[in-house]
Order: structure tokens, then C-alpha cells, then sequence
């Protein structure tokens, strides 16, 4: 078992203040193999920092944490390589931040498993029933369907 901190010492991501990133999608990516877990969807971006705690996940040193969108499949960061060693490996774990939730993840890397964790709604998905694209697909069905009922009703006149 395993605690790893994502912070700007391992992590540098500068983020622009009004970029339009309200939220992001984290991942543990592993290149040796079919390497990809999936950690937290819908992390803040107000967030500075993300505990994740690792359980029976391989050790490796080909591991990446990924930043990105994956709605859009936009990446805003890829960290340095980094290493995870087995709990017997004698290393400390570093201590984990109090203010911001902690993300399990467990098991071998499976690309076909969702997220370990949903932090919140992301305010630029595009998913929203009340989202200004899904108000402008709502208009334009209507108004096709008028369309064909006034084609039919002049056709049948």
C-alpha cells in the first residue's frame, strides 16, 4: 500500500485564471503494459493538491500521472516518471493533506474500469440539462419538427 501526493513538485501544472477549466479528470498511466487506471473525475480545479492511496497496485518506475479532460480528451499535464514500490520496500509514505479528499485506488492498471472516484460536477462537460448546447439542440428539434409537420400538412392541402 502506497500514498502518493500529487503536488507541483511532482505534478507542475500552472493553471491560467480565466482558462475556462473549472474541473479535470486524474489517471495513473503505466507504459510498460496495458497501464491505465483511472483515479478521479471531476477533481476542482481550485484544488493544489490530490491524495491518492494505492492498494495492491504493481510496482513499477513507468508510472505518469496524467491531468486531462475526458470529455474533450484535452491533456493539461503529464507529471515526471515516477516509481511506485512495494510496502516492503522500506520507504515512508508522505503524510496525507487534511483538506482535500483521498482517492483509493486498487488492483492491477484496467483501462476498462471507470474511475476510483467522481469529486464533483464538472461545470464544463457540456452534459447538463440546463447547458446552453443542450438549449440550442432542444430549439433546433423543434423547429425541424415544425418544419416537417407544416411540409406535411402543405403537402396534404
Amino acid at each position: 500500500m502506497a500514498l502518493y501526493q500529487t503536488s507541483s513538485s511532482i505534478n507542475p501544472w500552472t493553471k491560467g485564471l480565466l482558462d475556462g477549466v473549472n474541473a479535470f479528470d486524474v489517471e495513473l498511466s503505466r507504459l510498460q503494459e496495458d497501464g491505465l487506471i483511472l483515479l478521479a473525475k471531476d477533481v476542482p480545479a481550485t484544488y493544489t493538491t490530490l491524495n491518492i492511496l494505492l492498494q495492491d497496485v504493481p510496482a513499477g518506475d513507468d508510472y505518469f500521472i496524467v491531468c486531462f479532460n475526458s470529455s474533450n480528451s484535452i491533456i493539461y499535464s503529464v507529471s515526471s516518471r515516477f516509481t511506485i514500490a512495494t510496502s516492503s520496500s522500506g520507504q515512508s509514505n508522505p503524510k496525507p493533506d487534511p483538506s482535500v479528499p483521498t482517492v483509493t485506488a486498487s488492483g492491477p492498471p484496467n483501462p476498462l474500469n471507470g474511475f476510483a472516484s467522481t469529486l464533483g460536477p464538472s461545470a464544463n462537460s457540456g452534459n447538463s440539462l440546463t447547458s446552453p448546447n443542450t438549449k440550442v439542440l432542444g430549439l433546433g428539434g423543434i423547429v425541424v419538427l415544425s418544419a416537417a409537420l407544416l411540409g406535411g400538412v402543405m403537402t396534404l392541402w
